[in-house]
């Protein structure tokens, strides 16, 4: 299988590291591993970190959030990892996309990217699903704002 996994996206905070991988999973899928590892002395405690790669659904799911810019809908998914004790929630709060993790009552990390960043999550989501999918971005776009107007129109009509 070829190797296309890209460069990571990473975003510091004084508290924590953000990093956004997109990588093939074992089914040879385009998906993205959120990474959220603590700053230890002013550097990324990986070791400590907590890991998460989205299913198939799940980065339809979240491409869906992030382009709809909507602070009513967020994403969240958990029963992940060896234990199925993993939770991700990422939602968009006044202060930008907020990302939460949790792999146990001790292990819990967060971090908020202000909105300047909002960019660089949208277009490493988005462009994974384009691959993924091998079309456009352009053709991602039109995709789910389509989706996005026919599930307001199901749910204005209840």
């Amino acid at each position: 299988m070829q190797n296309n996994n890209r460069l990571p996206k990473r975003f510091f905070s004084h508290s924590t590291c953000l990093q956004l991988t997109e990588e093939r999973n074992t089914y040879g899928i385009n998906t993205i591993t959120v990474d959220l590892a603590p700053m230890v002395n002013g550097k990324a405690d990986f070791g400590r970190k907590i890991q998460f790669q989205l299913s198939e659904a799940e980065l339809n799911e979240l491409g869906g959030v992030i382009f709809a810019m909507d602070k009513s809908k967020h994403f969240e998914s958990g029963y992940h990892g060896s234990d199925k004790n993993k939770l991700l929630k990422i939602s968009l709060v006044n202060e930008g996309i907020n990302f939460f993790m949790l792999e146990s009552a001790e292990k819990k990390l967060y971090t908020t990217l202000s909105y300047d960043r909002y960019f660089d999550v949208y277009i490493t989501v988005l462009g994974a699903i384009a691959r993924r999918e091998q079309v456009s971005l352009r053709d991602i776009e039109l995709s789910i704002h389509r989706i996005n107007q026919g599930i307001a129109a199901l749910t204005n009509g209840q």
